[in-house]
C-alpha cells in the first residue's frame, strides 16, 4: 500500500494534466497489442473499399457488390483470427513468467549502444553492396533520371532482378537502426551522430527497396517506447510532437510514393500529384478488403482469387487471407489462425524483455500483424532477417564482449 502526501501534488490542474497524459498513454499502449494490430489494419482497409473512388484510376478492383452474408463472414473472419491471437498474447504472458530475466546495464539494455552500432554497422554493409548493384546495372544518370521521371521501381526491379539472400538482406537491417533511433529520440530526446546514420540507411533502403522499410521502422520504434518499462525514466511526448511527427512520415510516404509511381498514375488519367497519391493509397488499402471478401467465402478456388475478385492484375498483396488459400485452400482461415496463435504467444513471452533489445523482435511481430490485411510476413525476408538479428545479437553481446567501437557523439539540439 503506498501512502501520498498532499505536498506531493501541486495542484488540481497538475493532477488532471498528469492524469490525461497516463490515459493517452495506456490508449495508446493498445495498439501495440496483436490483436488491436490486426483490427486496426483491417478497418482501415474496409473503410478505403467502401469509400468512392478518388480518381479514374479506381479503386484497384471491378467486381459485384458482395453480398450482406458474404460481409458478415470476413468481418467475423478478421474478428476470429484477432481473437486467437490475443488468446496467444496472453498465454505467452503467462509463460514468460517461467524465463529468466536479463540484468541491466548489459549490452541487451535498451539504454545501451552496442545492439544499435551492430545494426548500424551490418546494415551499412548491406546498402552498401546494394548500392553497388544498382549502379553496376543503370549508372549514376540512369538512376537519377529514374528518380526525377517517378519512375524509382526501375531501382528495386535492378536490385531484385538477380537477387540472392544473403549479405544483401543485411540491408534491412536499416530498418532496426532506425527504429532505435526514434525509440531514444522519443525516450530520451537523443539526437545523435548514430541517430543521422541510421535515418540516412533507412531512406535509401526506403527509395531503393521499399516503402514498407519506412513504416516498419516508426512501427517497431513507436512499439518499443511505448512498451518500455514505466520504472524506468522516459520523457513524454507533447501532442505538437505527436502531430509533427505523424505529418513528417506523411510527406514522405506521400514523397516516395511520388518518386515510385506518379508516371503510372499519369498514365491512368490523374491529373494532379494529390489525385495520384491518393489514388495510389485507396488502390493499396481497398483491394486486399476485396481479396478477402473472396478468399473467405470462395477459398476453394485458389488458383485464381485475386481474378475472381477483379482485382487489378498490379497488385499482389491483396490479403493474408488469399496467401493461406494459395498454399491450403479452404483451410486458409485455420492456417492463418494458428500461425497468429504462435505469434500472438511470442510477443506476449517477449513483453517480459520489454527493458532490452529483445523486445524489437515484439515490434517486428506486430509489423506483421498491421500487415495481416493485405500479406502474410511471417515468411517474408525482410521479417526473418530482424527477427534473427533483434533475438541473438543482443543475447550474444551480453556474452562475448567487442572492442568497443567509437563513434562521434554529435548531440543535436532539437
Amino acid at each position: 500500500m503506498s501512502i501520498q502526501l498532499l505536498g506531493d501534488v501541486p495542484n488540481a490542474k497538475a493532477r488532471h494534466h498528469v492524469g490525461s497524459k497516463r490515459k493517452s498513454l495506456r490508449v495508446a499502449k493498445m495498439f501495440a497489442l496483436p490483436h488491436v494490430g490486426i483490427l486496426a489494419g483491417a478497418s482501415l482497409s474496409a473503410v478505403a473499399w467502401m469509400l468512392p473512388p478518388i480518381s479514374s484510376a479506381g479503386k484497384g478492383f471491378v467486381a459485384s457488390t458482395p453480398t450482406s452474408t458474404d460481409l458478415f463472414r470476413t468481418i467475423g473472419a478478421y474478428l476470429l483470427i484477432a481473437t486467437i491471437s490475443g488468446i496467444g498474447y496472453l498465454f505467452g504472458i503467462t509463460l514468460s513468467r517461467k524465463l529468466p530475466e536479463l540484468k541491466e546495464g548489459r549490452a541487451s539494455d535498451l539504454r545501451q549502444t552496442d545492439v544499435w552500432t551492430a545494426s548500424i554497422v551490418l546494415s551499412l554493409i548491406g546498402v552498401m553492396i546494394a548500392n553497388i548493384i544498382v549502379i553496376r546495372a543503370m549508372g549514376f544518370s540512369g538512376c537519377f533520371h529514374s528518380i526525377i521521371t517517378f519512375n524509382a521501381n526501375a531501382l528495386k526491379f535492378t536490385l531484385y532482378e538477380d537477387y540472392n539472400a544473403g549479405l544483401l538482406s543485411l540491408r534491412y537491417l536499416s530498418i532496426a537502426a532506425a527504429a532505435v533511433a526514434i525509440f531514444r529520440y522519443l525516450a530520451f530526446r537523443e539526437f545523435s551522430f548514430r541517430t543521422i546514420l541510421s535515418f540516412a540507411l533507412l531512406m535509401f533502403v526506403a527509395i531503393v527497396s521499399s516503402r514498407l522499410s519506412l513504416i516498419w521502422a516508426v512501427v517497431i520504434g513507436v512499439v518499443t517506447y511505448l512498451l518500455y518499462p514505466a520504472d524506468r525514466p522516459k520523457r513524454n511526448i507533447s501532442r505538437s510532437e505527436f502531430f509533427s511527427g505523424a505529418g513528417i512520415v506523411i510527406v514522405l510516404l506521400g514523397a516516395l510514393t511520388i518518386s515510385r509511381t506518379y508516371g503510372f498514375y499519369q498514365t491512368r488519367g490523374a491529373d494532379s500529384v494529390v489525385a495520384a497519391v491518393g489514388s495510389e493509397f485507396q488502390r493499396y488499402l481497398a483491394a486486399p478488403f476485396q481479396g478477402s471478401i473472396e478468399s473467405v467465402n470462395n477459398a476453394r478456388q485458389r488458383s485464381r482469387l485475386s481474378e475472381k475478385a477483379g482485382i487489378d492484375a498490379s497488385l499482389s498483396t491483396n490479403s493474408a487471407f488469399v496467401d493461406f488459400a494459395i498454399l491450403i485452400g479452404r483451410w486458409n482461415i485455420i492456417g492463418l489462425s494458428l500461425t497468429l496463435l504462435c505469434s500472438g504467444c511470442m510477443c506476449g513471452i517477449l513483453r517480459r524483455y520489454s527493458g532490452t533489445y529483445l523486445i524489437l523482435a515484439f515490434g517486428v511481430l506486430q509489423g506483421c500483424h498491421l500487415e495481416i490485411w493485405r500479406i502474410s510476413m511471417f515468411h517474408r525476408g525482410v521479417t526473418l532477417t530482424l527477427l534473427a538479428f533483434t533475438l541473438t545479437m543482443p543475447l550474444i553481446l551480453n556474452w562475448i564482449r567487442f572492442p568497443a567501437l567509437i563513434i562521434p557523439r554529435i548531440r543535436v539540439r532539437v
